[in-house]
């Protein structure tokens, strides 16, 4: 009975530590040992600056640009958290196509997430939701797998304002 309470006791003491929302982030932070080592996967963020210096904050909108071959290889359809979305993603079922060029989409959500164990740097997963009307489920989420790298592969070509922020 005591090992089991001083087991449930660490794993609260780990839940109440550990970071789970932050309302600002940025590229730097994501680079930077002191910082990433102490961050948990799937860390929720309101704003972060990329490493160009533009800042993304939700309700914001991303324009696609042009997908690297015939699909997007940063960018996926569907919810992150769908096992079977993530399977699809990489057997390349599931990867927007040339259709999707000069889209935008609405950040819904974003998250940190190491790339590999806790040791490894972040990278910035983003959920958009796409616009128009008459999609399914499935066609109405996008996922950034890797927000920076798209970036720099010319897949994400801008940002907007939201609407609430340009008033």
């Amino acid at each position: 009975m005591k090992n089991f309470l001083l087991l449930c006791l660490f794993l609260l003491a780990g839940s109440v530590f550990g970071q789970t929302h932050l309302k600002e982030f940025s590229y730097e932070d994501t680079r930077n040992p002191e910082i990433y080592r102490g961050i948990k996967n799937g860390t929720t963020l309101n704003t972060y600056l990329t490493a160009d210096g533009t800042v993304l904050k939700l309700r914001d909108t991303l324009v696609l640009g042009s997908p690297v071959g015939s699909e997007f290889r940063e960018i996926i359809r569907g919810r992150p958290s769908d096992l079977g979305n993530i399977f699809r993603s990489r057997k390349g079922k599931n990867r927007p196509g040339r259709e999707m060029t000069g889209e935008g989409a609405v950040i819904l959500a974003m998250k940190v997430e190491h790339e590999g164990n806790k040791n490894t740097p972040l990278s910035l997963v983003i959920l958009l939701g796409e616009t128009g009307e008459g999609k399914t489920w499935e066609q109405k989420f996008l996922t950034v797998t890797n927000y920076e790298r798209s970036v720099r592969a010319g897949e994400i070509s801008g940002s907007r304002q939201s609407v609430a922020e340009v008033r």
